[in-house]
């Protein structure tokens, strides 16, 4: 008999924030629950900033994915990010994902993106949706329906209105982190597969 072959997995590669940054964005959920009706809430344990979303692959692609993102990882040395701004896509004038910008060394994590997405190409696996589209973020919601412009309007007023300080909450870019999005009846569960660690940085010592 042959061996047995794997189905295809829902694959996104992603950055993992801090518990306590989760925290403290389920209550910005929760007020924006409070003023809205019309938003659909990404679980607070499966916030993430999201590098690369590559869809269903099979496992020969998924280890190429592996390599790609260790050969990126390796080449980046750790940095760090924080919560600024919230806002919209594809505008905020006709909202349809809810998202905080990140402020810090954003520049770096752009870089990485790019350099992540080039290298994955490069490899053979296709990008479906991508940080290289938008700039990378933390998606909070989505908008339920596409509404009428009184709607969005009340949603555009509830973003420009929701005051974010969170700048202290430090996201630390250590490694890229790979994950199955295992589709169920109340939403997606996230399943870590790998993790492709970044260059420590190397503190100087007093002597």
């Amino acid at each position: 008999m042959g061996a047995f072959k794997k189905s295809p997995e829902r694959i996104f590669l992603s950055i993992r924030i801090p518990d306590e940054l989760k925290k403290e964005l389920a209550k910005i959920q929760r007020y924006l629950a409070e003023n809205s009706d019309n938003l659909n809430f990404v679980n607070s344990d499966q916030l993430h900033i999201t590098l690369a979303f590559l869809g269903w692959i099979s496992e020969e692609t998924k280890k190429r994915a592996q390599r790609a993102a260790a050969v990126v990882a390796e080449s980046i040395i750790e940095f760090s990010v924080y919560p600024t701004i919230l806002s919209a896509f594809p505008r905020i004038n006709r909202p349809s994902v809810i998202w905080i910008g990140l402020g810090g060394e954003s520049d770096k994590l752009n870089q990485l993106t790019k350099k992540l997405i080039d290298t994955l190409m490069r490899y053979g696996v296709k990008i479906i949706t991508s940080g290289d589209i938008y700039s990378p973020h933390i998606t909070l919601a989505r908008v339920k329906t596409q509404s009428k412009h009184r709607q969005f309007s009340q949603i555009r007023e509830l973003i420009e209105t929701t005051k974010i300080n969170l700048q202290d909450f430090k996201i630390p870019i250590r490694q890229i982190m790979a994950y199955k999005s295992d589709l169920r009846h109340l939403g997606p569960k996230h399943i870590p597969l790998f993790f492709a660690p970044l260059k420590p940085k190397i503190t100087k010592s007093i002597s």
